[in-house]
């Protein structure tokens, strides 16, 4: 694969209803420049390891609870991988390599 974006919809709960709503990643929907093990082109068969970086929006409230779904698709839109996950809004916490505006934890089902 030359080249793979990672596309992202938060699922918001309105009682029974879920509504999708697309999630702009900006520069950070690029997904090989966030590969830290290899670099695009990917190869057969090869192990990849990928951080993404996410921006949350002002206004998603603290305490705020939703399901993303991350999409990494290829140069011809082919789905490459999917997986949604529960998240909670939490406080910015501070990183060592710069400070927050919030954070999100999966949340374990307990």
């Amino acid at each position: 694969m030359h080249s793979m974006t990672t596309l992202a919809t938060a699922y918001l709960g309105f009682g029974i209803f879920e509504v999708p709503v697309p999630y702009d990643l900006g520069t950070n929907a690029i997904t090989c420049n966030f590969l830290t093990n290899t670099y695009c082109p990917v190869l057969q068969d090869e192990v990849v390891t990928y951080s993404l970086r996410m921006y949350i929006e002002s206004f998603f409230p603290v305490g705020t609870a939703v399901t993303i779904e991350f999409r990494v698709v290829d140069h011809n839109g082919d789905p490459v991988l999917c997986i949604r996950i529960p998240v909670t809004i939490v406080s910015p916490v501070e990183t060592p390599d710069q400070k927050s505006n919030a954070t999100f934890f999966i949340n374990d089902g307990q």
